[in-house]
């Protein structure tokens, strides 16, 4: 199975997402229409890196790294300072649609009430000394992992693990089995030997939505009971594909626990996490309860977390104030109400590149067939204004790719001052042109996503062009610019691919199932090919900001507002330091309450 197709199957579910947002029963005001709650844009404060020449890379397949071993990586931290004890509230804008957290693909539930039962094998890292946006990996129910060339990772588990103490499982101890069998029915296919059974059915592609995570798998052997060796397709030894077993959706299930109905639509929740279910209704409230058994001795420092469902923002909001509720995720409108009644709770924002909006334009129709014309009108524009005007100061600006590394982005300097805000050569450049007519499509979202496209039609009227504006409801949009490429310039939501390489091949490359420039570069496959091999960070860092680099300066594409999540707390919530990336949820251990708060 080759490269392309394999990041196609990361990303099928999302434009299906992005068709039906609007008919959803959560919130989508955001950059982010899925089903889900959806990430608010916000400012971020990126590390400035050294920009770096693009390599010279031959026409040839993709180059692949030569293999050398990794040595053994532990990357276990420190439980951080906190207080033990109090009750935490928070709310989720959206029903939970059953219990069994390989069988959907809500955010909701992995990220909140019966998901947080649950354990995986990595985790992305959330810390006080963390640089968002990151996507940095620790060790949850691993002790160890190394790379094994060619194309092999192998796992140590931490010894001692037990599950929740309920029947059917009884806290017995985690084995390397339950892994390679929770692997195999989220992957919805046999990955274990033939002489390997998990003792349940295969579930059917339709019960599987999450498979993509590993499609990259080719055969899991379990070594001894805590070794387990995941063997990926040699073709792609994909760099992304230890951030796949990190995603909120990868959790381990316990085999017992399926047996019990055959799924866990119904429950029960039995994992080796944190939390230990308390009750559960998925229409209104999940109550969790400490682990005392959990195998990270002081976590979680809080005696319950919570859960409510409120669909209602307002009366979400109207929770948060009243103090019913100590947390409360919220949109850029949401803040700036609170903001309007003078209130200032306190906050925190975190961005998360890979979701907001996109401005994009095809270059295989007039007038974006001209690179000239494409660098002009990013010339005309100011996008980091737009972030204070239209998003409030909620908001960021970058190429759109998703990494795992703060400084794998171009900073605001190498970006603004070469690429945007000069409509003085904008015009320059466009007096040779003539008129610049083309229809200017914007997917209709909401008012943010009405006033953004007003004032993007402003500004390049104001540099010489000629746009014809068009709003189109969420299908209308991804049928014009995501399927069919029939459109010339476009602003609209971001597929919100779940990594670099789901992006960047789908997104951007020529033969991308979307490729919304319509391009035919191949050097910029190269370039893409080759970072997606490269399992050196540094190296694969340089060759992302060229990446970058080569699409501001072919003008391509930009996001005027990646996506972030906004957060509002009651002042005695402390170690509260959220990461929405890969669905990410361990954080809710780390946070505690100030005694007498």
């Amino acid at each position: 199975m080759g490269l392309i197709r394999r990041a196609a199957l990361l990303t099928l579910p999302i434009l299906l997402l992005m068709i039906i947002a609007c008919g959803g029963d959560e919130p989508s005001s955001t950059p982010t229409p899925t089903p889900e709650p959806t990430e608010t844009p916000a400012p971020t404060s990126t590390p400035t890196p050294t920009p770096t020449p693009a390599p010279t890379i031959a026409p040839t397949p993709v180059a692949v790294p030569t293999p050398t071993p990794w040595p053994v990586n532990s990357p276990i931290y420190p439980v951080p300072e906190g207080v033990q004890g109090g009750v935490l509230e928070t709310i989720s804008p959206a029903k939970f649609t059953h219990r069994d957290v390989h069988q959907t693909l809500q955010d909701a539930l992995a990220t909140l009430g019966p998901g947080l039962v649950y354990s995986r094998m990595l985790r992305v890292r959330t810390a006080a000394d963390v640089v968002q946006p990151s996507l940095e990996l620790e060790c949850d129910l691993c002790e160890t992992w190394e790379f094994v060339p060619p194309s092999s990772f192998r796992f140590t588990l931490r010894p001692g693990i037990k599950w929740h103490g309920d029947p059917p499982v009884r806290g017995r101890e985690l084995t390397a089995n339950d892994v390679a069998c929770s692997y195999e029915r989220m992957s919805k296919r046999k990955l274990t030997p033939p002489t390997f059974s998990c003792g349940f059915s295969i579930p059917s592609p339709d019960e599987a939505p999450n498979a993509p995570l590993l499609s990259n798998v080719r055969v899991i052997e379990v070594e001894d009971p805590l070794t387990l060796r995941i063997d990926l397709y040699q073709e792609f030894p994909d760099a992304d594909f230890l951030l796949s077993l990190a995603d909120g959706h990868a959790k381990i299930v316990a085999v017992e626990a399926v047996n019990v109905s055959g799924d866990l639509k119904a429950g029960p929740e039995i994992g080796t996490g944190p939390w230990v279910s308390a009750g559960i209704d998925i229409n209104l409230r999940s109550n969790l309860v400490r682990n005392s058994d959990y195998f990270e001795a002081g976590l979680p420092f809080l005696d319950e977390l919570v859960t409510t469902v409120i669909s209602d923002p307002q009366t979400a909001m109207a929770s948060f104030l009243v103090g019913q509720a100590q947390v409360l995720r919220i949109s850029p409108d949401e803040w700036n109400e609170i903001l309007a009644e003078g209130r200032r709770p306190e906050t925190v924002v975190v961005p998360h590149v890979g979701t907001g909006l996109v401005l994009s334009m095809n270059s295989s129709q007039p007038p974006f067939d001209n690179q000239l014309v494409r660098r002009a009108l990013l010339q005309a524009l100011d996008p980091w204004d737009w972030v204070e005007s239209v998003w409030s100061g909620n908001g960021a600006v970058t190429v759109g790719v998703p990494t795992s590394r703060a400084d794998w982005q171009l900073s605001r300097r190498d970006m603004r001052e070469t690429y945007f805000a000069d409509p003085a050569e904008a015009r320059q450049a466009l007096a040779s042109q003539g008129s610049v007519e083309f229809d200017l499509l914007v997917g209709d979202w909401g008012d943010l996503y009405r006033s953004q496209g007003r004032r993007l039609e402003q500004d390049l009227v104001a540099a010489g062009f000629s746009p014809q504006l068009q709003f189109l409801t969420p299908p209308q949009y991804a049928t014009r610019v995501f399927a069919d490429k029939q459109y010339q310039a476009a602003l609209g939501v971001l597929p919100p691919t779940t990594n670099t390489n789901s992006f960047l091949l789908s997104v951007l490359h020529s033969e991308g199932q979307w490729n919304l420039a319509a391009h035919g570069d191949t050097a910029l496959d190269e370039m893409i090919q080759k970072q997606a091999v490269q399992l050196d960070p540094d190296m694969r860092g340089e060759l992302l900001r060229s990446i970058q680099e080569h699409v501001l300066e072919q003008a391509y594409l930009f996001s005027p507002v990646t996506g972030a999540s906004r957060w509002v707390m009651d002042p005695a919530v402390r170690g509260f330091f959220p990461t929405t990336g890969a669905s990410e949820y361990f954080f809710w251990a780390k946070t505690w309450l100030q005694p007498g708060g």
